[in-house]
């Protein structure tokens, strides 16, 4: 039987095999959709941005400042994931159970992200990753931050170099948290524009 062990102690699986089947299933899911070096993440992101690729109806659903940083990190209109891996691996450690809102959310923003600004780069806004398996062995976080919350949550990423977590209640409402949780925005919309928000003076 083997265990993970980090802050606190959680059974990975009862014998090599299935730990390993379950090692490679999280690594191959998220290998598939990001960059494994956060150096290269942080260049292409800043290229993209740089390049100001958007698309014709820029700034009709959010700012064209939002389009600008959601091109850059990989949506683009009529963008749908699968997001069947994501939800068996998260519902196979037995915690979590995806809501249709999480669902259309990751289906359309899953692996969209802004990596954190590599030293000496100027990176006007917080860094984030819309991966909910970062959260696969936060069970007892979310559970917590839900408890606070009043109401069940989802995982959908994490942003502040993985020291916050990202959440969507059923009714599309998106909470942050890690020891205290507040609400981000009433709507998936709304917080994908706070999330993309600049926090300081573009780069030149």
């Amino acid at each position: 039987m083997l265990y993970l062990v980090r802050d606190r102690v959680q059974r990975l699986a009862t014998d090599a095999d299935q730990a390993l089947d379950r090692l490679v299933e999280v690594q191959g899911s998220r290998a598939g959709l990001w960059v494994s070096e956060p150096s290269s993440a942080g260049q292409a992101f800043r290229q993209r941005f740089e390049a100001g690729n958007i698309g014709p109806e820029a700034g009709s659903r959010w700012s064209a400042e939002t389009d600008r940083v959601l091109w850059a990190g990989g949506w683009f209109p009529g963008r749908s994931l699968p997001t069947a891996t994501w939800e068996g691996i998260l519902r196979g450690i037995g915690t979590f159970e995806i809501h249709n809102a999480a669902r259309d959310f990751l289906a359309e923003f899953g692996a969209v992200g802004v990596p954190h600004r590599d030293s000496g780069v100027s990176m006007p806004r917080r860094d984030f990753s819309l991966d909910p398996l970062l959260a696969v062995w936060d069970a007892e976080i979310i559970e917590d931050l839900a408890e606070q919350a009043g109401t069940d949550l989802y995982p959908v990423g994490m942003r502040d170099r993985r020291n916050t977590h990202l959440m969507m209640a059923a009714d599309g409402a998106v909470y942050e948290g890690m020891d205290q949780v507040w609400l981000l925005a009433a709507a998936p919309d709304q917080a994908i524009e706070r999330l993309a928000r600049a926090i300081g003076p573009l780069a030149e």
